[in-house]
């Protein structure tokens, strides 16, 4: 009850004050300058999102402001914190669910194929997953499925979305280390779930600004750049996938830093070698070091 409250005040533009989550941000408002020297518009010209403030001053807004610092965007899930590994896990029980009348190679093909198709309807997250489930387990059995069954399925999601936050190794600490840049979280998924995780997480007051965007394309990030007004060279996007956080970005002339997860959903898997040189590290920690290097 008291994350659905949250999340409400949240959408409804009131204040979120500090509570047990550590949730420390609140909706931008146009007194809010960004990095450039116009405040940025709250429209995105039809671009989904919903941007947060958090409580970090943007670099150019310190003292002995440097140029050389940048704009570092991160992105959230299996970035900063645990997440896809519990929807593989799902994964393979649903498989098992459904193990009368389907392989689980049949199943897996057959969830994708739902998914893929329900991408527009429900975007991305759990309740997208769990309704896509639903629809497989009643297209795969031909409508044999039993309620008892559709029940297991409905706790598959419960149990993704009441999953506590759990932090990468070293996720504060390169935060931290990094905190002399101007830090942007920029995450898609369901905006309900996505603002609980972040209340959740305890990093929120760590951000500049925090976007919730519906997909992440090379007009997103151009938009969201745009909106903020932050230089496309002094931007920097670190995340798990190729295809969502690195190539976009890279596309449109800022950089992407790409820190692989152990478990990469289907979708998110880029096929081929990039077509532009990708920064590639095995561990968060080794950011710091790579920005400084950067910076020299």
């Amino acid at each position: 009850m008291l994350r659905t409250q949250r999340c409400a005040e949240l959408l409804a533009g009131l204040v979120v004050e500090r509570d047990e989550f550590g949730a420390a941000f609140r909706p931008l408002k146009e007194q809010d300058a960004g990095p450039g020297t116009r405040t940025p518009r709250t429209s995105t010209g039809g671009h989904e999102s919903t941007v947060l403030v958090g409580s970090a001053q943007p670099v150019d807004s310190r003292p002995g402001y440097d140029r050389q610092l940048m704009i570092v965007a991160f992105d959230a899930d299996d970035t900063l914190w645990h997440n896809e590994d519990q929807f593989d896990e799902t994964h393979r029980a649903f498989e098992s669910l459904l193990a009368d009348w389907a392989t689980p190679e049949e199943v897996s093909a057959r969830l994708y194929d739902v998914e893929m198709r329900n991408l527009s309807r429900y975007g991305y997250g759990a309740k997208s997953f769990m309704l896509s489930m639903t629809e497989t387990a009643i297209d795969v059995s031909d409508g044999e499925i039993a309620g008892a069954d559709v029940a297991r399925i409905i706790e598959f999601g419960h149990a993704i979305l009441d999953r506590p936050i759990e932090l990468l190794d070293g996720v504060v600490e390169v935060l931290d280390d990094l905190a002399h840049h101007t830090l942007m979280l920029i995450t898609k998924g369901d905006l309900y779930a996505q603002h609980a995780r972040i209340a959740e997480s305890g990093l929120a007051d760590r951000f500049w600004r925090i976007e919730v965007v519906a997909e992440k394309t090379t007009e997103t990030y151009a938009r969201l750049l745009d909106l903020h007004q932050v230089p496309v060279d002094d931007f920097v996007m670190v995340g798990n996938s190729l295809r969502s956080d690195v190539l976009p970005v890279v596309e449109i002339g800022g950089r992407g830093i790409h820190v692989p997860y152990h478990v990469t959903w289907a979708h998110e898997v880029h096929e081929g070698e990039p077509e532009h040189d990708v920064h590639t590290l095995e561990h968060l920690t080794e950011l710091p070091p790579l920005l400084k290097e950067w910076n020299r």
